[in-house]
């Protein structure tokens, strides 16, 4: 019976063996680690255009709203004029 020896090359190349086995898998683990990189990149590229539909939804209805309260209190100053009218000044 042999005995396997440090310096052997059976056990050699099963070191040599084992190391390209744990490079292939670094690389690969590498490889799917850009890979999800540039999705979770693309997800907040994606994530920045929705929001920014959302505030230019957001100030075009806030805009809608002021434009709004100001014909709203236009409104409201004609018909207190047409009211103070009616009634000849009473109720100042």
């Amino acid at each position: 019976m042999t005995e396997a020896m440090i310096g052997g090359e059976l056990v050699q190349y099963g070191f040599a063996g084992f190391a390209f086995l744990l490079a292939g898998i670094i690389l690969l683990l590498i490889k799917e680690w850009r890979k999800d990189a540039r999705e979770a990149r693309n997800d907040v590229m994606s994530f920045g255009n929705k929001a920014l539909e959302v505030i230019t939804k957001n100030t075009a209805a806030f805009v809608g709203h002021r434009e709004s309260l100001n014909g709203l209190k236009e409104a409201t100053k004609e018909n207190t004029t047409v009211l103070r009218s009616i009634n000849n000044g009473k109720g100042r």
